[in-house]
């Protein structure tokens, strides 16, 4: 479905820039109370896809100017079933809940982009990008599920979300580049515009059992409402960066810029005044605000290099100004922050195949509208969320260190590498919880004086063997982890989950005869919290991966791509799961240049694949199981005939 990365750049459909900021969050592509679709499949459920398009490339004034222009129209449609359990540390008590979630989404997409590039003169270039894109989305779910708490059943139910969402957004940028006389003096300009806007409109259908200590049916809540959402953003930026090289071994990067968002975010919900008579707003679930955020930013980067050594360092400081307005009760906020963004690296090339960098990075997080806006969404009327518009901003150290060689006569390579960040005033999630009912309201807040980790290291070495054949034999070692914090019922809650996986890599590469890559190793997990430290998901597990061709008389080639899964029992989950999806390939290729080919591909032979995931994050640890694709078959014919002219594709 799509291009892969390398084909978006070429024929123009990726985002060709990337322009960001440390401002405020405003996200009108999706509504998380309505459910919306995203449009993308990520291997779960059933999909059928179809898209077309059509690519032109032309160049003209000895290559001076060029247009790349792209139109593509695409549908896809997703049918799945998830079966999820979670289990909830409540302090004193444990929740667990069982819930199946049906859903039918699709979406139907057009998107029209436009690239034109002209060379000035010999030292100057503009590049002009225009894309806009029109999606229509509908999605239909619907939910059951269970909680017990300490073994007894507290509550059971059945919802619904559908909704049609219409959403447009349109992109443009012009960016203009030209280099002196002076080598290395630059100067950049680039203006932007991005404009969105997301029309959504649903209904939520909900029944609720609650049930007393004695698993009798105690009570039953009914909702049953509309909602309609109008979202908007416009955002402007412009960027000048300037290059002034001091001497022969530094130089100087300043750059600045000036940002502007216009958005707004009309939400509503209605109930009933007769059957199908949506017009009773519900004011504790509706609101309408209006957003103006304007944005100074200012940078400078030193950069050295001489010899083996260089290293920059420098900083970006960003004076953002937020405005926001309550349509419902003229209620005006404003908040102003200064966001920093410190930056170093020093790298040092001991030869041409050995070297060692060093890198760090700060960035300040502000908290998302979603986090602010102090609007409750009762999609899952279980599970309410609620904003806090007393959030400050998050700040986020980051450190990464290499070590790399590598030996040309032995073809043997070694590799240490690990990457550290932790956050400082982290926003955190509060979450209280009835253990009468299992209903819980979340709420975040910022958590002066705790630190929020994240890691992420390990070593690789590996060297040919002539002896055995010219084959590679490696050795690896990954660890990764995270440290968390939460509330739970007014009680600090620390997560801890850490992955090891130690692994052996076998490989073979002869040019048209054999390319073999063979790795597996096992993996432990320690995933557990503070709160309940003995109902953890702490377990063992397995990987292995077969990626191979070898080439046969006849131009024909054989091979796979397969792997092997095996997670085993928890003290949080009690069964084990394994699979070995077996997915081997067989190609003939044709004519002089092998420009001709039919291949036959096999996906899940042995008809094992089961979407699975066990996932801990806070106090909740969340094993997932799906539907996806299993076993198919695929026969593809290709033929490429490009023909290659003297310096040019024609």
């Amino acid at each position: 479905m799509g291009l892969g990365w390398e084909d978006e750049q070429k024929y123009g459909a990726g985002n060709q820039l990337d322009v960001t900021d440390n401002g405020i969050s405003i996200n009108t592509q999706s509504s998380d109370d309505l459910d919306v679709f995203g449009g993308i499949y990520s291997g779960q459920g059933f999909p059928l896809a179809q898209s077309a398009g059509a690519h032109y490339d032309g160049k003209w004034d000895d290559d001076k100017q060029s247009v790349n222009a792209n139109y593509k129209i695409a549908s896809l449609t997703i049918n799945g079933l998830n079966d999820v359990l979670t289990q909830n540390n409540i302090p004193g008590s444990v929740s667990n809940t069982s819930s199946d979630k049906n859903y039918h989404n699709s979406v139907f997409r057009q998107k029209l982009s436009f690239v034109y590039q002209t060379k000035l003169d010999t030292s100057s270039n503009l590049k002009i990008s225009i894309d806009g894109t029109l999606k229509h989305i509908v999605t239909d779910d619907n939910y059951s599920a269970a909680d017990t708490i300490n073994n007894l059943l507290v509550n059971n139910s059945t919802r619904q979300v559908s909704n049609i969402a219409d959403q447009r957004a349109f992109n443009g940028s012009a960016f203009y580049t030209k280099k002196f006389r002076k080598p290395g003096r630059t100067l950049s300009f680039l203006v932007s515009e991005a404009y969105s806007q997301s029309q959504a409109n649903g209904f939520l259908m909900s029944h609720i059992n609650y049930y007393n200590p004695q698993e009798a049916l105690d009570s039953t809540q009914v909702i049953n409402e509309a909602k309609n959402n109008n979202l908007q953003s416009n955002i402007f930026n412009t960027n000048l960066t300037y290059s002034e090289p001091l001497t022969k071994t530094f130089t100087l990067v300043l750059n600045y810029g000036v940002g502007v968002n216009t958005a707004s975010a009309d939400r509503n919900t209605f109930n009933q005044s007769s059957a199908g008579n949506y017009n009773v707003l519900v004011d504790s679930l509706s609101s309408n605000y209006e957003f103006n955020q304007f944005l100074n930013h200012a940078g400078a980067v030193l950069s050295y290099k001489k010899g083996k050594l260089s290293f920059n360092f420098g900083t970006r400081v960003t004076g953002d100004h937020f405005h926001q307005i309550d349509e419902f009760t003229n209620d005006e906020t404003d908040r102003t922050f200064i966001d920093w963004a410190p930056q170093a690296r020093v790298e040092y090339h001991f030869s041409g195949q050995k070297m060692f960098s060093f890198a760090y990075n700060g960035t300040t997080t502000q908290p998302s509208l979603d986090q602010l806006q102090p609007v409750a969404s009762n999609t899952d009327p279980l599970n309410i969320i609620v904003g806090n518009p007393t959030l400050t901003p998050a700040f986020t150290n980051t450190f990464n260190v290499m070590y790399r060689s590598y030996k040309v006569l032995t073809d043997q390579f070694f590799g240490v590498y690990g990457t550290y960040s932790f956050i400082s005033d982290p926003i955190v999630n509060h979450i209280n919880y009835d253990l009468n009912t299992g209903k819980s309201v979340s709420e975040y807040f910022n958590l002066p004086g705790k630190q929020t980790t994240n890691f992420n290291g390990g070593l690789n070495f590996g060297r040919k063997f002539k002896d055995l054949g010219g084959l590679n034999i490696g050795v690896g070692l990954n660890v990764n982890g995270n440290t968390y914090y939460n509330y739970s019922n007014d009680s600090l809650n620390m997560s801890k989950n850490y992955v090891f996986n130690p692994t052996l890599i076998f490989s073979i590469y002869k040019d048209r005869k054999i390319n073999f890559y063979v790795s597996g190793g096992p993996t432990y997990t320690i995933s557990q919290t503070s709160l309940q430290p003995n109902i953890n998901n702490n377990g063992w597990g397995a990987r292995a991966d077969v990626d191979g061709t070898i080439y046969l008389p006849g131009k024909f080639q054989i091979g796979t791509y397969s792997n092997y899964q095996y997670n085993g029992a928890t003290e949080s989950f009690h069964q084990t799961f394994s699979q070995v999806i077996f997915n081997p390939f067989i190609i003939k290729t044709f004519l002089k240049n092998d420009n001709l080919s039919v291949e036959l591909w096999a996906n899940d032979l042995l008809n094992q694949s089961s979407g699975f995931s066990r996932v801990a994050q806070g106090n909740l640890i969340t094993q997932t199981s799906y539907n996806t694709l299993k076993r198919y078959f695929m026969l593809t014919i290709n033929y490429d005939f490009t023909k290659m002219a003297v310096g040019a594709a024609k």
